[in-house]
């Protein structure tokens, strides 16, 4: 990937902003790789996502555990081996849904039986891809051949497999589902059993192109998190789900937001590397907290930011913005990352008293008289970007750049402020093995 920016972000303390390539739901939860950050402003939701999903992973099998004299509950892997003996290991021949999950094995199913029979029942099962392994595929003539039943089962991950439509999924109890990395074009309510419990679904990187036939909140009540990232939607109308909080639709073909009114409650939306060129929509989600649109082709903020008067993180850095016109009413912005756009003059951010992390590298920053500024307007200001700017040229920058901004500043560009502070006593050539401005390298020593 090029480095452009899908999602959510990266902690700032660890990578100046720049780009990232979304979240994916289920790392750190039953195992499989995840998407990565590839530097910059990206996985802070991500993070929080699979913090999330880990401990309702955590909740629901400790919900589902047996009383204190009975066995404890067993956690499949795609090696085969359980916490409580007697896996389910895939076989190099299987290549159907139900061949895998049966471990090519037909006593593998009533193996399943008899654990949960025996007190010990499976709430989580890992059939991800792994190089040395068989993928999974789900042919037409297989789809009514579903998995075992598995009344227990809460976390169900099949990443990285090529399958190209789900079957009837007999597990009552799943609450997270992951098939990121298959062949899906669509999914159907008729893959899900009456009143599902699912929280999650994982469907990125698969071949969605609609949205239209997306199951809808009768058949889904309880998702709260949904991950699209990278396939081929061109427009959110049709989704219907009212428990969804967040909605991950980076790395698609949509360019506009033409339809959020079946979503109402969203709080976290990610829209990042799309074709968006007009910030609209938004008055179907008033409650949003959490907005990412890096990498879109936006020129403006105005007006479309007005609904959301409760933003507390919003990520817009790779547009062609060339202004912060449209955030003044934000109150409640913590979080603020406008990196590589083309903004040359820092204005309409006297209200924002609360924002604790400005990222504004790479735009066309030159004064420092209007960095000043932020030292009244922000003054709980912890963390600044500003390298990549005009002013970064500057060979007292560090200096300068401190001396107006917030006496509480903690971190600059992507140094403690401490350290800098100490570089500085050391003189020009240890700024430049701090990576601090653009300090020549022939200063180093």
């Amino acid at each position: 990937m090029d480095g452009d920016a899908v999602g959510a972000a990266t902690p700032p303390e660890l990578v100046p902003p720049a780009t990232d390539v979304g979240n994916t739901a289920m790392d750190g939860v039953v195992g499989g790789g995840g998407c990565g950050a590839e530097g910059g402003a990206a996985a802070k939701a991500a993070a929080a996502a699979a913090a999330a999903a880990a401990a309702a992973a955590a909740a629901t099998t400790d919900a589902a555990a047996p009383s204190a004299d009975a066995a404890e509950p067993a956690m499949i892997d795609d090696t085969g081996t359980g916490n409580g003996g007697g896996g389910l290991a895939p076989s190099a021949e299987a290549g159907t849904l139900a061949g895998v999950a049966a471990g090519g094995d037909a006593d593998a199913a009533d193996v399943a039986a008899d654990e949960a029979d025996d007190g010990m029942p499976i709430t989580a099962l890992d059939m991800s891809h792994e190089p040395t392994g068989a993928r999974l595929h789900q042919q037409p003539d297989h789809v009514h051949h579903p998995p075992p039943r598995l009344p227990a089962l809460r976390v169900l991950s099949l990443r990285q497999n090529a399958i190209t439509a789900l079957p009837p999924l007999p597990y009552p109890a799943l609450t997270h589902l992951d098939l990121y990395l298959n062949a899906l074009t669509s999914v159907t309510a008729a893959a899900f059993p009456s009143g599902a419990h699912l929280e999650m679904l994982d469907l990125s990187f698969n071949g969605i192109k609609s949205l239209g036939a997306f199951p809808d909140t009768a058949v889904l009540p309880a998702l709260r998190e949904l991950f699209l990232i990278r396939n081929r939607v061109s427009r959110i109308r049709g989704l219907r789900l009212s428990a969804l909080r967040m909605l991950e639709l980076g790395d698609n073909r949509l360019r506009s937001i033409d339809d959020l009114s079946g979503v109402p409650g969203l709080t976290s939306l990610w829209l990042g590397r799309n074709k968006i060129t007009e910030l609209t929509g938004l008055d179907a989600v008033p409650g949003l907290t959490q907005l990412g649109l890096q990498s879109n082709r936006l020129t403006s903020l105005v007006p479309g930011l007005a609904p959301v008067v409760g933003l507390r993180e919003l990520y817009v850095s790779h547009n062609g913005l060339t202004s912060l016109e449209g955030i003044g009413h934000l109150t409640q912005l913590h979080t603020l990352d406008v990196a590589s756009n083309r903004i040359e003059f820092i204005s309409d951010m006297e209200a924002l008293v609360n924002l604790r992390e400005f990222w504004i590298n790479n735009n066309r920053l030159a004064s420092f008289d209007n960095l000043a500024t932020l030292a009244t307007t922000c003054p709980a200001l912890a963390t600044v970007y500003l390298e990549g700017n005009p002013l970064a040229d500057d060979p007292d920058y560090a200096a300068r750049s401190l001396g107006v901004l917030p006496a509480g500043l903690s971190q600059l560009d992507a140094l403690p402020v401490p350290l800098v502070r100490r570089r500085l006593s050391e003189g020009p050539a240890a700024l430049a093995w701090a990576g601090i401005g653009r300090v020549a390298a022939a200063d180093a020593p």
